[in-house]
C-alpha cells in the first residue's frame, strides 16, 4: 500500500510496490516516509550539504531525522569521506538533534550510494545527494520500493560488503 505518493508518481507496470519518483516527488515522499518510520531508518549518502534553517530542503530532512529519533526510531547514517567538510557539518547537525549513530566509510572507499531504508520495508534509492542543487534544480531520479524481502536482501548485502570499512565519526575527528 503506497499511501502518500502524489498522483503524478507512477507504479512500475504490474508491480504495486515499486514507484518511480520524479524530482518534485522525491523530497515530499522522503519526508513522509521518515515521518511514518516506527522502528528504524538506515541511510547511506554520498553527500549531505546542510543549509541554514528549516526552509532549506536539506535542513528539513535533517530535522525530520531528528524528530524520528526523538520518537524512539533508531537512525543510522553512513557518509562518504570525500566531501568531508559538508558531511561532517551534517553529522554535527544530526548529533545535535539526537542522531548519534553517524558513521563514515573508510578513506579508501568511495561510497556513492544514495539510499534510505525504513522499518525494513521501504527503500528509497536514487541519484539524489542531499544538496540544494540535487533537491531543487538538478534532473535526478529515484525509486520507492515497499517490499520487505527486497529491503532485507539489500540490507544483508550491504552488511556483508561494507561492515569492516565503517568507522565512528567521533573517533575520526580525534
Amino acid at each position: 500500500m503506497i499511501f502518500f505518493l502524489s498522483s503524478r508518481a507512477t507504479a512500475a507496470s504490474g508491480v504495486g510496490d515499486v514507484v518511480f519518483l520524479t524530482n518534485e516527488e522525491y523530497l515530499p515522499v522522503l519526508k513522509e516516509a521518515i515521518r511514518a518510520a516506527r522502528i528504524g531508518i538506515y541511510i547511506e549518502m554520498y553527500l549531505i550539504r546542510p543549509g541554514i534553517g528549516d526552509h532549506h530542503p536539506v535542513d528539513g530532512i535533517l530535522s525530520e531525522l531528528s524528530a524520528a529519533r526523538k520518537r524512539g526510531v533508531q537512525v543510522r547514517v553512513i557518509l562518504d569521506r570525500h566531501f568531508e567538510k559538508d558531511n561532517r557539518k551534517a553529522a554535527e547537525r544530526l548529533k545535535a538533534g539526537g542522531v548519534w549513530d553517524v558513521l563514515f566509510d573508510d578513506p579508501e572507499t568511495i561510497n556513492h550510494t544514495k539510499l534510505v531504508m525504513i522499518d525494513d520495508e521501504v527503500l528509497i534509492l536514487g541519484s539524489q545527494n542531499w544538496t540544494l542543487s540535487a533537491l531543487a534544480a538538478s534532473n535526478e531520479s529515484a525509486i520507492y520500493v515497499r517490499n520487505r524481502d527486497v529491503v532485507l536482501e539489500l540490507k544483508d548485502k550491504i552488511k556483508r560488503a561494507a561492515a569492516p570499512a565503517r568507522t565512528q565519526s567521533d573517533a575520526d575527528a580525534k
